[in-house]
């Protein structure tokens, strides 16, 4: 419910200063509680996209939107490109500092996502969603709040980008990516920082190669 309306306000089906129907009318619309719209109602109010008065229930132009909902907006609004630039400028980086910091319990998780990467490789929606896992995993044994703050604001645009490429990749392109995650996952085990870091950039060049081959051909 709230990532429904958060939309709606976003695209602006429903534009600044519309006002809510009243609770009843909303729950019956809806099919829901009231206590679960009024908690869908806690979520948008903190995130600055309603405010809730004796009046009524209305939506808020943007200067009032938190700095959160704002982040969501410009990722949701830009494209698979722009987000592997994002990822060639930083990922390399958050490869470097796993390889650094990360525990050998965390070692061992992300050699299990990598051992479902290599099992599910025939199944293009389980890949996408282990190789999201992998990065993600990757960028918190970086133990760097800011960077894996970031992995997670972009995970979803990611994942609908990642599992779109890999569906056009021919089984070469899927084994090579296989191929990098091995690599890296070595790297970091290793401790090898350097290598982790290259590899990590050399994995994402690849993607934007591929990405940008893919676009072209289509």
């Amino acid at each position: 419910l709230v990532n429904k309306i958060t939309n709606m306000i976003i695209n602006e089906v429903l534009s600044p200063g519309y006002q809510f129907p009243n609770e009843i009318e909303m729950c019956q619309m809806l099919k829901i509680g009231r206590s679960s719209l009024r908690e869908a109602y806690k979520v948008l109010e903190s995130n600055g996209l309603i405010k809730r008065t004796k009046r009524g229930t209305f939506v808020n132009s943007k200067s009032n939107y938190s700095l959160d909902t704002l982040l969501n907006i410009e990722i949701k609004n830009s494209d698979f490109m722009d987000l592997l630039e994002f990822r060639m400028v930083v990922e390399g980086k958050t490869a470097y500092f796993a390889a650094e910091r990360a525990t050998p319990s965390e070692i061992d998780k992300l050699k299990k996502i990598l051992e479902r990467m290599n099992s599910e490789k025939n199944n293009i929606t389980k890949f996408s969603f282990h190789d999201l896992a992998f990065h993600l995993k990757i960028a918190e044994m970086s133990h760097n709040i800011l960077l894996n703050n970031a992995f997670q604001f972009t995970s979803e645009k990611f994942l609908k980008g990642i599992n779109e490429a890999f569906l056009k990749l021919d089984n070469d392109g899927i084994e090579r990516a296989l191929d990098y995650h091995n690599k890296i996952y070595k790297c970091i085990s290793e401790k090898r920082l350097d290598d982790a870091m290259k590899t990590m950039e050399e994995h994402v060049m690849d993607i934007m190669i591929n990405t940008n081959n893919i676009w072209a051909t289509n």
